[in-house]
């Protein structure tokens, strides 16, 4: 894994200490988030991600789950959730807004606007397709925070407040710079059920693909009581497939 001289200061928390080029990020956020897209691969391999193809294996309070996410650097986006085998649920994001089918339902139903937000704040994810080091330029703000504890480890903080005011808080390994935590406050299912909940969804099982590590395991957790609400692996990930990059024309299931 690649790590660059001055950002490796990062993992002794000496942000202020780290000499600054022309080509170097100018503020102590922006290092960080260097530091983080460089552990992941670089920002060249990053970039040459286009799509996203991904197979799931999910597990959601009694249910266990199968799912095939599909996503480009266009903004569009679809997951087909399966039980044995069965599509049980679709919802995608296109390039004009959103929709999601049951298998109850004759045909596709509009997604809410807070249904839309959710999936694109999944598709501008940290850890997919994007780099942190591309969050300015795509209208996102970061912010460093300080240094937290968390179960004993220590993390560098990092706020991100997406372009349209959505906000989530990063936990990165100040040693290799990858995002191990994130919290956010918001519902498990939008469209179904509205209410908020704060959620620390745990990162882990980094592996490489295309040049570039992404985390193969997820756990969400209920910080108010500790439950687990989610679990997810990843049972195999392509990038740049012909499926995944025409996802934005995914017509719904017939």
């Amino acid at each position: 894994m690649r790590t660059m001289p001055c950002l490796l200061a990062l993992g002794a928390l000496a942000l202020a200490g780290c000499a600054t080029t022309a080509h170097a990020p100018a503020s102590p956020e922006e290092r960080l988030a260097m530091a983080n897209a460089e552990a992941r691969g670089g920002i060249a391999a990053i970039g040459a991600v286009e799509a996203i193809d991904i197979r799931l294996r999910m597990h959601e309070g009694a249910l266990d789950l199968t799912g095939h996410y599909r996503a480009n650097r266009s903004g569009c986006m679809r997951i087909d959730v399966a039980i044995d085998g069965n599509v049980v649920f679709t919802e995608a994001l296109g390039r004009n807004g959103g929709w999601h089918m049951t298998r109850n339902m004759e045909r596709e139903a509009p997604n809410t606007e807070a249904g839309n937000a959710a999936l694109r704040h999944g598709v501008e994810s940290p850890t997919r397709l994007f780099g942190l080091n591309e969050y300015g330029a795509r209208g996102h703000q970061l912010s460093l925070g300080s240094p937290e504890t968390i179960d004993g480890a220590l993390y560098q903080r990092l706020d991100v407040e997406y372009k349209d005011g959505y906000r989530a808080a990063l936990f990165l390994d100040p040693q290799t710079h990858l995002v191990m935590r994130v919290r956010e406050t918001k519902p498990l299912h939008v469209d179904e059920d509205a209410t908020a909940k704060r959620v620390e969804t745990r990162l882990s099982d980094y592996r490489e693909v295309a040049g570039v590590f992404f985390p193969f395991r997820s756990e969400e957790v209920d910080l108010d009581t500790g439950e687990t609400l989610s679990t997810t692996e990843i049972a195999s990930l392509g990038v740049n497939t012909d499926e995944a990059l025409a996802i934005c024309s995914s017509p719904p299931p017939v």
